[in-house]
């Protein structure tokens, strides 16, 4: 090699090393994510970020962009899932979240719990590498104000809409490693009512600790940034 080369490399190496270098961009525009399109069930979940939708986390010289996992899905009044119409990630393409690809399920059981204990009484699977969901129910995580558009294709008798999301590793002083491991603040959940028209989903609760039985968690006492992770969440059913 080439003394020249070398010195490149060199100053290169070291430019990294001292400011970071961003492996996955934020992108702050609006976007739009058609999922199903269906003119006769039309459904759009409009989501505006808050504050603390993404957040840094450095390795190294490597700078990360971490963005919240979330999930949306209908249920009858028996509180039993109808339809799973999102789940972000869940389709393992493409560079992914490390604790995901190492996880598996166990990532979506630990950081969504509320929606993978409704899927999991279902029968059915949780993703995984060996079980990736369909490109009609997941996309990479959105990373800004994001529209959604699906439509239900199998939701009758369903009454309510619930999101519940979650940034894994937000821990704080109340929600730390030693008390939720490496998921920090547990997920949030919103619901709202399934009708014609545009609804705000509100915030209901949390889907509790890792020691905890899967449900959801009406205290909210000791959450912060969690809080922040959206302005609001928007459906309307066309």
């Amino acid at each position: 090699m080439k003394r020249g080369t070398l010195r490149l490399i060199c100053v290169g190496a070291i430019a990294l090393s001292l400011s970071g270098c961003v492996m996955n961009r934020v992108n702050p525009e609006p976007q739009t994510i058609v999922l199903r399109d269906n003119a006769d069930s039309t459904l759009r979940v409009e989501i505006k970020p808050g504050a603390h939708w993404s957040s840094r986390m450095q390795a190294g010289p490597f700078i990360f962009n971490v963005l919240p996992q979330f999930a949306i899905w209908t249920e009858d009044d028996a509180g039993t899932l109808v339809e799973t119409l999102y789940v972000s990630g869940a389709d393992f393409g493409g560079m992914r979240h490390a604790a995901r690809n190492e996880k598996q399920a166990e990532f979506f059981a630990q950081s969504l719990p509320v929606w993978s204990a409704r899927i999991e009484a279902t029968g059915a699977l949780l993703p995984s590498k060996a079980n990736p969901y369909p490109d009609t129910v997941t996309s990479a995580t959105p990373t800004g104000p994001t529209t959604l558009v699906t439509a239900l294709t199998g939701s009758a008798g369903a009454t309510t809409i619930y999101l519940e999301i979650n940034k894994p590793g937000n821990e704080n002083s109340t929600f730390t490693k030693e008390e939720n491991e490496w998921v920090g603040q547990p997920s949030l959940v919103y619901a709202g009512g399934l009708v014609s028209g545009s609804s705000r989903l509100e915030l209901i609760g949390h889907g509790g600790l890792l020691r905890d039985e899967p449900g959801i968690y009406s205290d909210l006492t000791g959450f912060d940034t969690a809080l922040e992770q959206v302005v609001s969440i928007v459906v309307t059913l066309e």
